[in-house]
């Protein structure tokens, strides 16, 4: 796991990690991403995360298993 992990605490189960990923886009939309679209907000964390995952209507529900990492 360190190849894909810094300091930051690894989420191990799936199943809830792309509803945690929307919930996060959702909470920064209100502030720091206002000015954005949802998927605008979520295309900049995939940038910075340097993930290829599902388009906002589908992160919910599969966000980090396509991947292959969880």
């Amino acid at each position: 796991m360190t190849g894909w992990s810094d300091f930051i605490k690894p989420v191990l189960y799936s199943h809830c990690a792309g509803r945690r990923l929307q919930q996060f886009i959702e909470s920064t939309h209100e502030n720091i991403f206002g000015d954005l679209t949802n998927q605008q907000a979520l295309d900049i964390q995939y940038r910075a995360l340097n993930y290829e995952e599902s388009p906002w209507g589908r992160v919910a529900g599969t966000a980090l298993r396509e991947l292959g990492l969880l």
